[in-house]
């Protein structure tokens, strides 16, 4: 029958001229990763296939899509899976192809510019644990803040068409990064670090809704004026996309 039983597999954002790496998780009934003998991936497009690929072992397919192919949001994967015994399993993923690649912008020293005593080098640190250990808990912290904000922006609607240069997103990267790290904190101490979550929290919803979201023509290309986005209310979550290094100098400039 096969060990896959879970699959995880967020929608996908693939972006024009970019290379992209779409990661699809395989877990058994014990919640232990499923390592597929092979399997294939095919993007399409009302039905039509753009283009098809294969691989072997875990579920990780890379792809730069040709700029002209179109930006939309109504792209998706097809794969089909298979283990080591035969058994195949088919598993369907929403795709958008998009105009502009986002980066995360912010390193630890952002997070510490704002919060001095998280500095690895201060006589009395909030986070009461080796440099190594409170370093990977703010880089987790700092992912799994991108990894909303990228599932903001899709659920937001018409994320093939936003222009955003990544620069705008520095506020509010930091402070969900901040909330998210004293939440984690919080929840086995408890006291000053469940009032700074929730007084960052609270900076990350301003900062988050003054932001104007603006969207390219539907071609893409054409001049007119771009649309602006309402500010919509954020549904929470993480979403599974690149892996970045937020150690090196990221740039802001936007990318088409």
């Amino acid at each position: 029958m096969g060990d896959i039983s879970t699959i995880v597999g967020a929608p996908a954002v693939l972006v024009q001229g970019h290379p992209r790496t779409i990661v699809v998780g395989l877990y058994d009934d014990d919640d232990g990763a499923v390592v597929p003998a092979s399997w294939t991936v095919k993007l399409q497009r009302e039905g039509a296939t753009i283009v098809s690929d294969s691989g072997a072992g875990a579920v990780s397919w890379a792809y730069t899509v040709p700029t002209t192919v179109q930006a939309a949001d109504d792209y998706y994967l097809v794969w089909v899976i298979t283990e080591s015994d035969g058994t195949t399993t088919p598993y369907r993923q929403d795709a958008s192809v998009c105009l502009q690649n986002l980066h995360p912008v912010i390193r630890v020293q952002d997070l510490v510019d704002r919060v001095p005593r998280l500095s690895l080098t201060s006589d009395e640190p909030l986070l009461s644990t080796d440099d190594a250990e409170a370093k990977a808990m703010m880089l987790a912290a700092m992912s799994v803040a991108w990894d909303d904000i990228e599932k903001y922006l899709r659920r937001k609607g018409n994320r093939s068409h936003l222009i955003l240069n990544s620069y705008d997103l520095t506020d509010v990267h930091t402070l969900h990064a901040l909330e998210l790290l004293f939440t984690g904190v919080a929840s086995s101490l408890g006291g000053q670090y469940l009032e700074m979550a929730r007084d960052y929290g609270r900076q990350y919803m301003s900062a988050r809704n003054e932001l104007v979201l603006q969207y390219a023509p539907a071609d893409g290309r054409s001049a007119g004026a771009r649309r602006k986005a309402s500010a919509p209310i954020f549904t929470g979550g993480a979403w599974d996309v690149d892996v970045y290094d937020y150690q090196q100098t990221i740039p802001s400039a936007r990318r088409f």
